[in-house]
Order: structure tokens, then C-alpha cells, then sequence
């Protein structure tokens, strides 16, 4: 069983809608049966740890970072300048993004790069897509947690193109 390394780039004013995502894709993660997932995110420094040395040590060692965009997500300098790859001195990785809050993909925006990137959304039965901000019934928040891990394994085992 591989371990693949996650790292998650979010903006603290999202620190609710985080939590109840994580906790959703976490048993998720645990129980796919070809990998063992490991989930970093900021807010497990502990007390007295150089936090800025710790994030980019984080970085550095994981393979993949999961991005859940928002307006506060795009507007934060430090995530700017230090967890969205190939900006500035922060290396190129590769990305999951995921919708988090609503940011149109108008072209009105700055996305850092990361709209050049197929953003998740759960996929309405309208076709429409629906970030997970919007998404007010249970079923419907574990139907985006189901998909958006389904999405993480196809992409660490490298299953896209035709089907």
C-alpha cells in the first residue's frame, strides 16, 4: 500500500466549512483500500513550533495540495505567496482544487494560476455546479466528500483521458 501525502492549503476565515469537509473526507480517505492517505493542514503546529518553518517542511514533503478556494482563499497573501505552486520561490506540485465558497470562473477574478486547473465542484441533477459552501443537507455534503475522494484517487493512480 502506498502513502500519499496530502497538504491543505485553506484561509482561516473558511475554518468552519474546513472542519465539517475534513471530517467528512477523512473516514473517506481512511478506507480506501490502494493507498494510505496522510492529511496535513496548519492548524496541527503545535504550541511553540516555528510555524512558518513547519508549514514549508509540510510542503515540501507532501505530493499533493488540496486547495479549497474561497474569496479569503485567493486574497491571502501568505497563501499566495508560499502554498500555491509554481508562484514565486514555492515549487510546483501537484494540485486537487476544490470550490470551497462560490468565486466565479468569469474572468473577473485572480485565481493565481488555478483556474488554469480543472476546479472540483459537485455536479447538480441540473448538471449545474455546486460548491461546497452551498450545500445545506447532509447527503448532499457526503455525495461531495464521495466524489471529490474518488477524484483524489483517480488522479494519484493517474486514471483520466478516454473512458
Amino acid at each position: 500500500m502506498s502513502t500519499v501525502k496530502l497538504f491543505l492549503s485553506w484561509a482561516h476565515a473558511d475554518q468552519a466549512l474546513k472542519e465539517d469537509l475534513v471530517s467528512r473526507l477523512t473516514p473517506r480517505l481512511k478506507n480506501v483500500k490502494k493507498h494510505n492517505f496522510d492529511w496535513w493542514e496548519d492548524s496541527l503546529i503545535i504550541s511553540g513550533e516555528e510555524w512558518e518553518e513547519e508549514i514549508y517542511s509540510r510542503f515540501d514533503e507532501g505530493d499533493y495540495v488540496v486547495q479549497l478556494v474561497s474569496h479569503s482563499f485567493l486574497a491571502s497573501d501568505f497563501i499566495r505567496d508560499h502554498e500555491i505552486p509554481g508562484i514565486g520561490k514555492t515549487p510546483r506540485k501537484p494540485i486537487l482544487p476544490l470550490m470551497l465558497k462560490n468565486v466565479p470562473l468569469n474572468g473577473d477574478y485572480e485565481f493565481h494560476g488555478i483556474d488554469k486547473h480543472q476546479i472540483f465542484f459537485l455536479r447538480g441533477s441540473n448538471g449545474k455546479p455546486r460548491v461546497y459552501g452551498d450545500l445545506r443537507r447532509d447527503a448532499q455534503k457526503d455525495r461531495f466528500a464521495n466524489e471529490f475522494v474518488n477524484t483524489i484517487i483517480r488522479r494519484v493512480d493517474k486514471r483520466g483521458g478516454y473512458r
